[in-house]
């Protein structure tokens, strides 16, 4: 049960921080235009 309770809350935290993540690089590759290229393909 504990075990269970802690990967969901490693799953929601693990999504959060992709989704943080993504978000920064979105941010830094509109901030670089050169960027965007090299991002776009992932």
């Amino acid at each position: 049960m504990i075990d269970a309770h802690l990967l969901a809350l490693a799953r929601r935290r693990g999504i959060r921080l992709i989704t943080f993540g993504a978000t920064l690089v979105a941010l830094v590759a509109l901030g670089e235009g050169r960027d965007v290229e090299f991002l776009t393909p992932l």
